[in-house]
């Protein structure tokens, strides 16, 4: 039988031409071995569906093929897989970065913020910052986005400590934040004193700040008592009697009879001279 290297048929042995396919044919070659040929050109080529070893060959090459594909999707994928892990710690150690030197940032800007404003004491409390001074306490909106929602978009506020009638504190927890807030005059509760859910005279701090808070709270505490005390003391001589009340009140003791007009002259004329 004489093989066609063009379509695979084989001929008869007397045959010149192919009878399939007319191609010129050389006795001297013989049809090859599929197995050779499958490990020399994997993909099949030349082979006619109709032969002998055309299945076997066409079930090795694709077998290899799917092997192959297999592999190379496999080492595609472990190498994605290693590309993303590598991803995502190059974007968590930027991201950790990032929140050191914004906190190193921040925490530098507070405390030129503390030297210029030249406060005796100093809270960073989330709703405001606290500056506390001899007369007066302030209230600084200006920090952050979050600071200014509270205030109406920011701003300053001063608060007299006469203004202020109470001060509470709740210490920071494991869990809770700490808070102080201010009772100031001319305020009602929950109502005046609230912008939306936020109130603008309680200030929210964290555990770390406990401290700070701590010495803000005793020393606004101690100012708010000085100061009420004063008041308190004004409030007694204002409502003091004087010398005309007295004289008024000596007549209607004569008018009584509980002293006599003697002792009558005596307080009156003691008392005009204080007029």
């Amino acid at each position: 039988m004489v093989y066609c290297t063009k379509c695979g048929f084989e001929n008869a042995d007397s045959s010149k031409f192919c009878i399939t396919c007319g191609n010129k044919l050389d006795v001297n070659i013989s049809r090859p071995n599929p197995q050779n040929d499958f490990q020399n050109n994997p993909e099949p080529m030349d082979y006619n569906p109709n032969n002998q070893g055309y299945e076997e060959h066409h079930f090795n090459s694709n077998q290899q093929y799917n092997e192959t594909n297999y592999n190379n999707n496999n080492n595609s994928f472990e190498q994605g897989m290693n590309d993303v892990g590598n991803y995502i710690n190059d974007l968590g150690n930027k991201t950790q970065d990032s929140i050191l030197n914004y906190r190193k940032n921040k925490e530098e800007k507070h405390a030129r913020k503390i030297q210029d404003k030249n406060a005796l004491y100093y809270l960073n409390g989330r709703e405001a910052e606290l500056f506390a001074y001899e007369d007066y306490l302030e209230f600084d909106f200006t920090e952050d986005y979050f600071k200014k929602i509270t205030s109406r978009w920011g701003g300053v506020k001063k608060i007299y400590y006469h203004q202020i009638n109470s001060i509470q504190k709740r210490d920071a927890g494991s869990l809770a934040n700490g808070s102080l807030e201010f009772e100031v005059q001319g305020n009602v509760r929950g109502k005046q004193q609230r912008i939306g859910n936020f109130n603008e005279n309680l200030v929210h701090y964290y555990k770390k700040y406990e401290a700070e808070a701590t010495a803000l709270y005793e020393f606004v505490n101690q100012k708010i008592i000085e100061s009420h005390k004063g008041v308190t003391q004004a409030q007694v001589v204002k409502t003091e009697d004087g010398p005309l009340d007295k004289l008024k009140k000596s007549k209607e003791l004569l008018d009584m009879g509980a002293i006599s007009p003697d002792e009558y002259e005596m307080i009156k004329e003691k008392l005009l001279k204080e007029i």
